[in-house]
Formats: C-alpha cells, structure tokens, sequence
C-alpha cells in the first residue's frame, strides 16, 4: 500500500506538467510474474486501477489500459473491468502456427488457445473493441496474418502490429519486412478496420511505432 500511495502521488505531480493538457493514455504494462502467478499480477493490476482510476479521469479519454498476459482464472477478468480497466491488452505477437511455437517459445508453453480463449471471454466483458492483441510484422506470412486480423475483428478483437527490427546480436533467422509487405499489411488491417467498425490503438499523438494511425488518418497515400 506504500507503493500505491507513492504512485498515486507521482501521477498527481506528474499532471501538472503541461505537456499532458491535453490528454493522456495511462498504461499499466510491466514484465510477467511467472506463468504460475498470473492471477497475482491480475490482482496487482486491478489494486493499482482501484487507486489511481479517478485521479486519470479527467483527461483519460481511453481509459486506463493493460497489457499483461492473461490470467489462468477467468473470473479474473472480470475483476480487471470491475477495477476501473477499460481495455485488456493480450498481445499474441504472432497468430499463426509453425510461426508461433517457434518465434514465442514462452507464450507457446500456455499455448496459444490460452491467449485466444481469454481474449474472446475479455469480449464479452469490456466494452465493443476494447479488447485488443498486437503483432510482429515480419514473422510470418502477410496474408496469414491479415486472415488472422480479419477473424479476430469478427470476435470483436482489435488487432495491431509493429514492424519487425533487427538488434545488433539478434539470432533471429529472418529478415524485418519489405517496404511493400508493411504497406500490403497496413492497407489491409485498415480495410479490416473500416470494416469492422474498429480503430488503430490509442492515437495518432500517442502512438508512432506502428502505422496503423498514418494509414487511418489518411497520411499514406497509395501510389
């Protein structure tokens, strides 16, 4: 609770800086406890929602917002909403087999129907596209991954991507994207978007690292 108080303190002199007049997009997102206590962080993050949640509303447009891997218990989820979170975050970082058993060995030992059974629960809980799963582009098939993108915006999943770099040391044994593969990729989830009555994560402001605000805001233009 001395840490809940801290926090609640450094968020409050934090608002007073000018640069967040205009909004903001609070983020509870931390690294995993161990896959056996995945319901613990759940709790963590629902303490954390409960303390701060009223001290963000004023200028949250969104929401406070969680990305954590999900938690074993369902009835957890549930918890998550009740605290005050407005959207879960389960990213899956590649939606396709071989791909993803051997990019993501750690999420593959909870198994991919893991990940995909508790966004779909976290569906029927939160609000229309507030329940939301992110890619690396680059580690798999384009088209496999927009099909994947357009079946998860039928269960009310949002989608997203950053594009795949390469760290100097990397072992990884594939290349970051062509430049017509990233464009293939981000007309087609915007397509999906429009669609499906679905927009990119957070805003154009917020988020740089992933196109999909250039290609909704209409920032792209196809040659």
């Amino acid at each position: 609770h001395d840490y809940l108080d801290k926090l609640y303190l450094a968020i409050e002199v934090a608002l007073n800086d000018d640069c967040y007049n205009d909004h903001i997009h609070p983020i509870l997102i931390s690294g995993n406890l161990s896959n056996d206590n995945l319901d613990l962080q759940a709790d963590i993050y629902s303490e954390i929602s409960l303390k701060i949640g009223s001290l963000l509303a004023d200028k949250n447009s969104d929401g406070l917002i969680a990305v954590m891997t999900p938690p074993r218990d369902f009835d957890k989820i549930i918890k998550l909403h009740e605290s005050g979170i407005k959207t879960v975050v389960f990213n899956l970082e590649v939606a396709n087999e071989p791909y993803f058993s051997k990019y993501c060995p750690g999420k593959s030992y909870l198994g991919q129907d893991y990940f995909i059974d508790r966004l779909k629960f976290a569906t029927t809980i939160f609000d229309d596209h507030m329940v939301w799963t992110n890619f690396v582009l680059g580690l798999e098939p384009v088209d496999m991954l927009l099909e994947k993108c357009e079946e998860f915006a039928q269960l009310g999943i949002v989608s997203g991507a950053n594009v795949l770099h390469i760290d100097s040391g990397s072992k990884l044994d594939c290349m970051p994207p062509s430049k017509s593969d990233v464009i293939k990729f981000f007309y087609g989830l915007n397509k999906i978007y429009i669609k499906h009555n679905q927009r990119p994560f957070y805003c154009s402001k917020a988020l740089r690292t992933s196109l999909s605000n250039e290609f909704s805001d209409g920032r792209f233009i196809e040659e």
